[in-house]
Formats: C-alpha cells, structure tokens, sequence
C-alpha cells in the first residue's frame, strides 16, 4: 500500500508540476509575443 501511494502522489506531483511549468511558458511566451496586453 505504501508504494501504491508513493507512485499515486508522485504522478500527482509531477502533474502539477507540469501544469505550473507550462503555464509559466504560456504567460512568458504572451507576454512576450503581446507586451501590450
């Protein structure tokens, strides 16, 4: 069970990781691309 969770919690993690990092990208690249807005 412990290692159940630990891979459980670890997919989440990286999920949310991947979110964020692309949501970063998103903003930089818009602002980049748009600085008027």
């Amino acid at each position: 069970m412990a290692e159940f969770f630990a891979t459980v919690l670890a997919k989440i993690g990286a999920n949310l990781i991947e979110s964020l990092i692309l949501r970063l990208t998103q903003s930089l690249f818009a602002r980049a691309y748009a600085p008027a807005v």
